[in-house]
């Protein structure tokens, strides 16, 4: 078993539910149902919207980069501080 201190976490890495499977191996995704999230997702963030009047354009254009099917294709990964992980868990606790 291979040993890290680094997992690897991300729409790519932990959403089975992206592709089809064939003997094990995963077919190329077109990823209709994540576009449609970024879509959703963006029509949130519009300075129209009531979630998106409570962002300052800065912030608006920080969202507006976020893209679950980019994530997804690219295998977009960050990195975060042992400190940044247990604030996240935090947060989703506090969900």
């Amino acid at each position: 078993m291979k040993s890290s201190k680094y997992a690897k976490s991300g729409i790519h890495y932990n959403y089975r539910l992206c592709g089809t499977y064939e003997k094990g191996e995963v077919n190329k995704h077109q990823g209709a149902e994540l576009k449609a999230l970024d879509g959703f997702y963006q029509s949130l963030i519009r300075p129209g919207s009531t979630i998106g009047a409570r962002f300052n354009p800065v912030q608006r254009n920080a969202l507006k980069t976020i893209s679950f099917f980019k994530g997804f294709e690219l295998k977009l990964m960050t990195r975060f501080s042992a400190q940044r992980v247990q604030e996240i868990k935090r947060a989703w606790r506090n969900v």
